[in-house]
């Protein structure tokens, strides 16, 4: 089933069109990290000293764990397995997204409710019932895919279904019309959307691999043994640290972070020295990067944002989450009691339906 342009226009879119490091000491050469400051990384290619980009994971000033002091944030918005990443790692979210100035997220009942502006009424364009939602880049609205109970996909705007031979668990949708999806062998499978049928552009490596995710020109997938593998155009600026591992990672519009076994925070990417708030450095369940700035969950449910100070989704409220959605002008998150909030410029509003009930969010 092919989702009409038209339907997503009435609730979706205003406009129609998912440890190991080892940190270069302080010199003359590289920065020094911490508060306001990055650190060049050896040993990858994204993390260079005076390469494309260098990374991040400094000291948080003795306030481990907690929420960056910062007031009131694209390229992909993350996507991965529902079940925990290698190592342990949490679940990456499958039950809602933000991308653009939209959101939308798999209720209860299955059906997805969907809202183009921040803190507006959300509606169901959909009839059918749906156990996850994939989101696009966070610069583009609309772009989405919905899985069901059966396995089957509905897409629309960029993202394309896969091709019928194909049977994906996760789907990371790119900027270019192209998508990409994980199997159930854990290997990748690459698709031209304008066609619907499989391409060997861009070629993706050779598996097995436990997450996918897809950036601005780029996709990149973890694998078992926390190690990653970035291919297309621009996979030189997000190429993994070599001698780094991760549980679960994340790419932005210009950023890729990961979460390692210690449950730190490490950022690499173009947009690296952008990063003024810095990422916690322990305690972190996930981490989830949206345009200028990302969100870390952290163990006892808190979102921990980071990056530009600029950012709008810097100041996320109070709530203890289970789901987080940083997106290009306002963030969004399901609290533990699947209640559904969104937040930019200090202000954070939970959301209602048309009817103005509250919206909760499917159990995970």
């Amino acid at each position: 089933m092919r989702l009409a342009l038209a339907g997503l226009c009435v609730g979706l879119l205003a406009a129609c069109s998912d440890d190991g490091t080892t940190s270069a000491a302080p010199d003359a050469q590289s920065p020094t990290s911490g508060q306001g400051g990055t650190a060049g990384m050896t040993g990858g290619a994204a993390g260079t000293i005076g390469g494309a980009g260098g990374m991040v994971s400094p000291p948080d000033g003795g306030r481990s764990g907690e929420p960056p002091e910062a007031s009131g944030h694209g390229g992909g918005v993350i996507i991965g397995s529902p079940d925990a990443g290698p190592g342990g790692g949490s679940p990456v979210s499958t039950h809602l997204i933000a991308h653009g100035t939209d959101g939308c997220v798999i209720t209860r009942d299955g059906t997805p409710q969907c809202w183009d502006t921040f803190g507006s009424p959300a509606s169901s364009p959909f009839p059918e019932t749906f156990v996850a939602v994939y989101g696009g880049p966070v610069d583009r609205n609309g772009w989405l895919c919905l899985r069901d109970s059966a396995g089957g996909y509905s897409c629309d705007g960029g993202g394309g279904r896969p091709p019928s031979e194909h049977r994906v668990t996760d789907i990371a949708i790119g900027n270019a019309f192209t998508s990409c999806g994980l199997r159930s062998d854990q290997t990748i499978v690459c698709w031209d959307v304008s066609v619907g049928t499989a391409t060997p552009s861009p070629i993706a490596p050779s598996g097995p691999f436990a997450q996918i995710a897809a950036g601005p020109d780029v996709f990149c997938g973890l694998r078992a043994d926390g190690t990653g593998e970035c291919w297309g155009d621009s996979a030189s600026e997000y190429a993994f640290p070599a001698d780094a591992r991760f549980v679960q990672f994340s790419l932005g519009m210009r950023l890729a972070c990961g979460v390692t076994a210690a449950g730190a925070v490490v950022c690499w990417g173009p947009n690296i020295a952008e990063i003024r708030v810095p990422p916690p450095t322990s305690g972190v369940r996930s981490v989830h990067v949206g345009a200028s700035a990302g969100c870390a969950l952290m163990e006892d449910g808190r979102a921990a944002c980071f990056g530009s100070e600029i950012d709008p989704s810097l100041d996320p409220p109070e709530h203890r989450f289970r789901e987080l959605a940083p997106g290009y002008r306002s963030s969004c998150g399901i609290s533990t009691d699947d209640l559904v909030w969104c937040w930019e410029r200090g202000l954070s509003k939970q959301m209602f339906d048309q009817t103005g009930q509250p919206l909760l969010a499917r159990d995970p």
